[in-house]
């Protein structure tokens, strides 16, 4: 096999010398025998390397496939993950991923919910301050009566 060898170095064909020039130096084949080593490495870096790939592709593939069709959970999660990374409030992102991950069913429900919610809260506040006032008059007459 001929090589060429860079800066006016000899080459050897078949364990012949090429006539007119200088024989190669013991480091010429140590040179060599590192750059053959070095390729074989590289090479099996970059199938280690196609492998690792192959691999977190596998996993990305089955990651997307579970948030495809998983549940209300999963949903809420990747919500939150892709409003945070955004620079959005990570809880209104997963409350919107929980709501697209509902039921048509389920999203009535849950606006049946919230609005029986904000119709009966202020009820709830006037019936609280009530309370409230009946257990201060109730304070006042024991503190007057003692």
């Amino acid at each position: 096999m001929l090589r060429s060898v860079p800066r006016g170095r000899r080459t050897v064909m078949n364990g012949r010398h090429e006539p007119g020039r200088r024989t190669r130096s013991p480091l010429d084949a140590v040179e060599d025998h590192l750059r053959d080593w070095i390729d074989r490495r590289l090479d099996g870096l970059t199938v280690l390397g196609e492998d690792a790939i192959r691999r977190v592709r596998g996993w990305v593939d089955v990651l997307l496939d579970e948030i495809a069709e998983g549940g209300a959970g999963m949903q809420a999660a990747v919500g939150g993950l892709r409003a945070a990374t955004a620079g959005r409030n990570p809880v209104l992102g997963a409350l919107a991923g929980l709501v697209s991950a509902l039921s048509v069913a389920a999203r009535i429900g849950l606006a049946v919910l919230v609005a029986v919610a904000l119709l009966l809260g202020p009820l709830l506040l006037v019936v609280l301050l009530v309370a409230l006032l009946v257990a201060v008059v109730i304070g006042a007459l024991r503190a007057a009566g003692a």
